[in-house]
């Protein structure tokens, strides 16, 4: 049985709605920089014991888990992830896993010092969509990957896009890694070219940017066009996906499930929620890993290489020039 300790307890109700189906492992401990967050967490999900910092969870309660599940705030996740490494504890740190290739190498590089798992999760690849187009690739269904269309659009409010002249890098890295380690993953390498353009919008007084289009070249002609927008109306936003491979295409799309509302109290978008299977499903990997000492699906090198092309779109979109793949790196036209 492998004990989990979960660090960042925002989304604790979604862990605690499949914590009862997760096989060889239970959650036992928590920690949150919010003492009452923490402690919710640590009765929502029946742990033992609960703390307000990682530090403190290891200091008084080491010993009550082997594992821990970081779904901390980006900036604060290389960190945490590298001193779980460091005090022997197998990490799950969701995507991305820190806000540099600098700072994931310094998780990776913790990790293997220490002998334990790293996983990089990513919520999309277990997702219907992404597991389904996946499925689909592997078996030959759709023959070889061509085109891969990703949009994910939602409100400003809901987005983390910072304030203008904050590390144009990071703000990338912050939004889009998921979408990146998708499009690797189905085309099964990193892209050869990598192009990128953005658009900024007046909010509040503040000119923030609000829009991002990646275009990613595979080999094999493959490519992906991956777009992402903050300007919808507030609600849970839209996600769409699609794939035409060489034998045949596959589309994912929630906008027929999403409805606009307009009266009196501002626009919003209403749609349904996916549940929490792909949470389970990520989970259950990692654990699975850790218990057949084995690597887990989405490795921490995988979390470094969406980093690494997300920081080559930013450099892209910042000089309007194509970056190109030669020697593991990216280097501008």
């Amino acid at each position: 049985m492998i004990r989990l300790a979960l660090i960042g307890c925002e989304s604790a109700a979604s862990y605690a709605a499949v914590s009862s189906r997760l096989g060889r492992a239970t959650i036992t401990a928590v920690a949150d920089s919010d003492a009452a967050t923490s402690e919710s967490a640590r009765v929502a999900l029946g742990a033992a014991v609960s703390s307000n910092t990682l530090e403190g969870l290891l200091a008084a309660h080491g010993d009550a888990f082997e594992a821990v599940v970081v779904d901390a705030p980006v900036d604060c996740r290389a960190q945490l992830a590298g001193r779980a490494a460091e005090a022997g504890k197998h990490v799950l740190v969701e995507t991305p896993i820190a806000t540099s290739t600098v700072k994931a190498d310094g998780v990776l590089s913790a990790a293997e010092r220490a002998g334990v798992s790293l996983m990089a999760g990513n919520l999309a690849r277990f997702a219907p969509a992404g597991a389904t187009v996946r499925e689909a690739l592997d078996s030959g269904e759709l023959g070889e990957p061509g085109l891969l269309r990703i949009h994910r659009w939602e409100s400003l409010g809901t987005g983390s896009w910072p304030a203008l002249g904050q590390e144009q890098g990071s703000v990338v890295v912050r939004n889009l890694s998921a979408e990146i380690d998708l499009a690797i993953w189905l085309y099964g390498g990193l892209p050869r070219e990598v192009y990128a353009t953005g658009g900024r919008v007046s909010h509040g007084g503040i000119d923030q940017p609000d829009y991002v289009q990646i275009h990613l070249g595979f080999e094999g002609d493959g490519m992906s066009v991956i777009d992402y927008s903050a300007s919808l109306p507030p609600g849970p936003g839209y996600h769409f996906l699609s794939m035409i491979g060489s034998k045949g295409a596959a589309y994912a799309d929630d906008h027929h499930n999403v409805n606009l509302v307009y009266g009196d109290g501002g626009t919003r978008a209403l749609g349904p929620g996916q549940g929490a299977g792909h949470i389970l499903a990520q989970l259950q990997e990692f654990v699975d890993a850790v218990s057949e000492g084995r690597e887990p699906a989405t490795t921490g090198v995988a979390g470094r290489s969406a980093i690494l092309v997300a920081e080559a779109a930013a450099e892209s979109m910042c000089s309007g020039r194509t970056a190109r793949l030669a020697g593991g790196q990216y280097g501008l036209d």
